[in-house]
Parts: structure tokens; C-alpha cells; sequence
């Protein structure tokens, strides 16, 4: 997408301002503002902007913070293991060496 009044191709979504814009968007048209010369203009709307794909972006984001918590669970586990396991066996040398 490029600017119509500098060209520039670094355009961004813009905010809804008016109720005018509500109409644009039943025209499939969205508000974007470039970030050259900040003008603000009208273009087909983008399919990365939909509610549908914003709902499935933080879908997949929370599919993968679950896969996250599952690789660091399963990283910790041994650690934690291995902790407990040492812990007892500083326990069982203290009783060993209560008897002498």
C-alpha cells in the first residue's frame, strides 16, 4: 500500500475517528495513516486486521505459551527430582552419621 500523497510505502492501520469511518468499512475500506507525511487515507481493508485474524493471532499465542509451559514442566521436572532425591539423601547421611 503506498501513501497517495507522498508515495511513501510505510503506511499503518489508523485509529476510527469519526463515524465516517464505519461507513468506510462497510465499503471494505479501512482508515490508514501514513508514517512519512502522517496523512490519513483510505484503503482496501486488511486481511491481517480482521477480528477473525486478530482472535486466531492471540489463538496461537495461546497455544503456544501452553506449549511453553509444557517444554519448561517437562525441563523442570528432572531438576526438581534430582533435588528432592539429593535432599534425602543429605537427610539419610545426617541420621548415619547421628550414630557415631
Amino acid at each position: 500500500m503506498l501513501c497517495p500523497k507522498c508515495g511513501d510505502s510505510h503506511v499503518r492501520p489508523s485509529k476510527r475517528l469519526a463515524p465516517a469511518d464505519i461507513v468506510h468499512r462497510f465499503k471494505s475500506e479501512e482508515a490508514y495513516r501514513c508514517r512519512e507525511c502522517h496523512a490519513r487515507f483510505f484503503g482496501p481493508v486488511d486481511p491481517r486486521t480482521t477480528w477473525i485474524a486478530r482472535f486466531q493471532r492471540q489463538f496461537a499465542t495461546h497455544r503456544e505459551r501452553e506449549r511453553l509451559k509444557l517444554k519448561l514442566r517437562s525441563k523442570l521436572t528432572p531438576v526438581i527430582l534430582f533435588g528432592i532425591g539429593l535432599a534425602v539423601f543429605a537427610v539419610f547421611l545426617r541420621y548415619l552419621s547421628s550414630f557415631s
